[in-house]
């Protein structure tokens, strides 16, 4: 099998932004898209299901189109949903945001997205990783205190250089890092 490290944080919303009715409703959105990326063979580092949207953070294979694997994943999970009592007319959004990241903002981004509850009762969002369309940015979500995922990850990379005691300046750059016991 070929070599690969593919990082993707992806994001996709109710159709309308309609609400899910419960919590089990959105335990059951969950398993569903986890057994959906298994079956691809995709790994879940991260899925947080909220009111209204869903973050992932997953790898695909590099012989999976990504376009495929998130159509194959809302396809699925909205076709179960649907037919359940609490999911009656249940379906996702045409649209979804999807950005890739490399290995080492992995942790960061999974921690996003863990901390999702928090980060939505205080407004402490990344605008990047909140978006779902190309299109202005939906009115009903205040972008004011929103940080872009630039400067988050900027944050990011300083405080990990200076709790490793070593300037960003002397690490090797990111394409020559291959940690030999990762296996996707």
């Amino acid at each position: 099998m070929s070599y690969w490290q593919l990082y993707y944080h992806v994001i996709f919303a109710t159709r309308e932004r309609r609400p899910f009715p419960d919590l089990v409703t959105r335990k059951v959105a969950a398993r569903l898209l986890t057994e959906k990326a298994t079956e691809l063979r995709c790994t879940v580092h991260a899925l947080d299901v909220q009111p209204d949207h869903v973050h992932m953070v997953v790898s695909t294979p590099p012989t999976l189109a990504v376009a495929t694997v998130i159509g194959q994943l809302k396809g699925s999970s909205s076709h179960a949903l649907a037919r359940t009592a609490q999911g009656d007319g249940f379906r996702w959004q045409g649209e979804y945001g999807i950005l890739t990241f490399g290995r080492r903002h992995l942790p960061e981004v999974v921690r996003y997205v863990q901390d999702q509850d928090r980060r939505h009762a205080e407004r402490a969002l990344w605008s990047e990783l909140e978006r779902t369309t190309s299109s202005v940015p939906d009115p009903r979500q205040d972008y004011a205190t929103v940080t872009p995922l630039s400067a988050g990850l900027s944050r990011l990379r300083d405080r990990s250089s200076a709790i490793d005691g070593r300037a960003a300046s002397q690490t090797r750059p990111a394409s020559t890092q291959i940690d030999p016991g990762f296996a996707p």
